[in-house]
């Protein structure tokens, strides 16, 4: 789920979505309420002014591995990258 929901979130990038616009597709796209409620924590954080990969920490999104990447990588696009490479080889 981590590495799709990643993939994801890199072809909006890729597409030329911002960040907010992301989180917004992503909180209404999704079924389950925790995962909304988790996108919802990270849009909220978005619009405060947070990078995009700074805003995933502690919404119960991604496991502590993948949010440790988050929290180290500066930029959002590369903190993405750098998530997706981590989980593809773990799995």
């Amino acid at each position: 789920m981590q590495l799709a929901t990643l993939l994801g979130i890199k072809s909006l990038f890729n597409d030329g979505f911002n960040v907010t616009s992301i989180a917004g597709i992503l909180e209404g796209k999704v079924k389950a309420a925790d995962e909304r409620g988790g996108w919802e924590k990270a849009k909220a954080n978005v619009d405060q002014g947070a990078p995009f990969n700074i805003s995933l920490i502690g919404t119960g999104l991604f496991s502590p591995s993948v949010e440790r990447i988050f929290a180290i990588v500066d930029r959002s696009d590369r903190a993405i990258e750098t998530a997706i490479e981590l989980l593809k080889t773990i799995r």
